[in-house]
């Protein structure tokens, strides 16, 4: 998953909140 998304600190943030909503 973070091979395929570049890790952009938006896209980062995004992943971050998303498993923490997990």
């Amino acid at each position: 998953m973070m091979h395929y998304l570049k890790p952009r600190t938006l896209n980062f943030r995004l992943i971050s909140v998303f498993i923490s909503n997990l």
